[in-house]
């Protein structure tokens, strides 16, 4: 059987969710297929599948408090100032970094899907075709690198951090958005016992790797990083079409926010049970 890539355990259990089998390491949480993802297969699902006008619009919100939250930990770092540069890896059309772009961040981006590096005429963001170990070691110094739901697509995430904390400046950061998969697993039972009462579409996804805050700590602790771990703020509307309409999506994702935070800080920070993860990774300067 495959080692978890986080902790390099080996693992105690497999599942299968979709039809297709999942291991489960134990010592840190992750879940992650037992044949690793043919990239062809993610080319075709982004190309030709992934609604990413839609998806643009449902993050406007998020992008905007990314930043903020990112200036904020800065200052607390030590890197005040202006003139922030961003990478953004696994970029897609480039919705985050034309958005980071409008707040005054100079901005990059690289993404493995050929089709979505090609920008329309007119346009002047630079997203380069591969993978991080792909961009040109010119392409350095930022002070912060985000991966917008790309580390479930990674096969190697320690070594995929560690290369990220080489392109930070000092004081620089690193945003991992990621799905919570324990509390997928559970939307997915509430789904399959409820669904003939709403019609709603599965909600749950199931990547090549599945993490929860106890994989996302152990990671961070690897790489011998700080780090701060929330409760991710959900999408607005229904841009995967789950409830056929986003008006009572939209409103139950608000519904759970609001308890999902309660949560929060009635256990002090310790309960982080939303669908997704924010995480914020840094080191000592």
């Amino acid at each position: 059987m495959r080692r978890c890539p986080v902790c390099q355990s080996y693992p105690t259990s497999v599942s299968h969710f979709h039809e297709i089998a999942y291991l489960h390491c134990k010592m840190c949480g992750l879940v992650y297929r037992e044949t690793p993802e043919d990239p062809q297969e993610r080319e075709r699902y982004y190309r030709d599948l992934n609604p990413a006008a839609a998806v643009e619009v449902s993050k406007q919100e998020l992008y905007g408090a990314v930043l903020d939250k990112a200036e904020q930990l800065m200052n607390a770092t030590g890197r005040k100032g202006t003139g922030y540069t961003l990478l953004d890896v696994g970029a897609g059309t480039g919705s985050f970094m034309r958005f980071a772009s409008r707040q005054g961040w100079d901005v990059c981006g690289v993404d493995p899907v050929p089709d979505q590096t090609e920008q329309p005429a007119g346009t002047d963001l630079s997203i380069h075709s591969g993978t991080l170990p792909d961009l040109s070691s010119t392409f350095s110094e930022f002070d912060l690198i985000t991966y917008w739901d790309v580390m479930m697509y990674i096969d190697d995430p320690v070594h995929e951090m560690n290369l990220a904390f080489q392109r930070l400046r000092k004081g620089g950061l690193i945003y991992l958005r990621v799905r919570n998969h324990p509390v997928i697993r559970a939307m997915e039972k509430v789904w399959a016992a409820t669904k003939f009462l709403h019609g709603w579409s599965n909600p749950a996804v199931y990547h090549p790797y599945n993490y929860s805050p106890g994989s996302m700590r152990t990671l961070a602790t690897y790489i011998g990083a700080h780090h701060d771990l929330n409760n991710g703020r959900l999408t607005r509307g229904d841009a995967y079409g789950v409830g056929r309409g986003g008006r009572a999506i939209d409103t139950a994702k608000r519904l759970v926010e609001r308890f999902t935070d309660g949560l929060h800080i009635l256990s002090a920070g310790t309960w982080i049970v939303s669908p997704t993860l924010d995480v914020w990774l840094w080191k000592e300067n």
